[in-house]
């Protein structure tokens, strides 16, 4: 319930979700990530692939 409230957002903090497959990771970041575009928030979704790959491009 803390996550909802966005205060983990304004502190600048990080947020990974692990786990196996199959628990709602994709799911959990999507819910998190349409609440803080509801609250007027900038958005980036990316996955750990891309991620990486984009970080070894700088």
């Amino acid at each position: 319930m803390k996550l909802l409230g966005g205060d983990w957002i304004g502190a600048h903090d990080n947020l990974a979700i692990c786990g196996p497959s199959g628990i709602g990771k994709s799911w959990l970041a999507c819910a998190l990530g349409h609440k803080a575009c509801r609250d007027d928030r900038s958005v980036l979704y990316q996955r750990v692939p891309r991620l990486f790959a984009q970080l070894a491009l700088m």
